[in-house]
């Protein structure tokens, strides 16, 4: 057993990934050796949900996170309409903290565009940190997004994750949209 932690939150970070946390969006992929752009689909969690996972997982007062370092880097780019727009990309070193457990630290990234691309920068890349920085814990985090062959993404997966955390569900729970029951 890992330092620390108990069986239940071990059971819990041990269980598969629900397909219905799994969101997916297209992302420019570079470009093939033949000048065409390549666009990949990228699988991911939200924020809130891996949020809410470590909230079951420890307690809403049981895990933390701080923000190492940021780099913030300004340009002016163009919109659509050729217009100039202020951009900027963010990245940043994330510390998630569990009392009584190794700290894991993770680089997280982002961009933003318009007057508040400093702050949505900032938010998405301390929002990816983290979301790196708890897939370190297991399956159930998000580290099952990192197997090629998704053998940790399955259906039903939320309800074994939430009698794992906290004991055998009273209700269906929701998530996503998608119920789970």
């Amino acid at each position: 057993m890992k330092p620390g932690f108990t069986r239940r939150q071990l059971d819990a970070l041990a269980c598969d990934l629900d397909t219905a946390m799994v969101r997916q969006r297209k992302q420019a992929g570079g470009i093939t050796a033949h000048g065409e752009r390549r666009v990949a689909r990228l699988s991911y969690v939200e924020g809130w949900v891996v949020i809410h996972l470590l909230n079951t997982v420890f307690g809403p007062d049981g895990w933390g996170h701080e923000l190492e370092r940021e780099h913030i880097y300004h340009w002016t780019g163009k919109d659509k309409r050729g217009n100039d727009r202020r951009e900027c990309e963010s990245v940043c070193m994330v510390r998630l903290v569990i009392p009584g457990k190794p700290d894991t630290v993770e680089v997280g990234g982002g961009n933003g565009f318009g007057s508040t691309c400093t702050q949505d920068a900032l938010k998405e890349a301390s929002t990816d940190g983290l979301k790196r920085c708890a897939k370190n814990l297991g399956w159930s985090m998000g580290l099952a997004l990192y197997d090629r062959a998704k053998k940790h993404i399955k259906d039903g997966a939320l309800k074994r994750f939430m009698a794992a955390a906290t004991g055998p569900a009273t209700s269906d729970y929701e998530i996503g949209g998608a119920n789970d029951g």
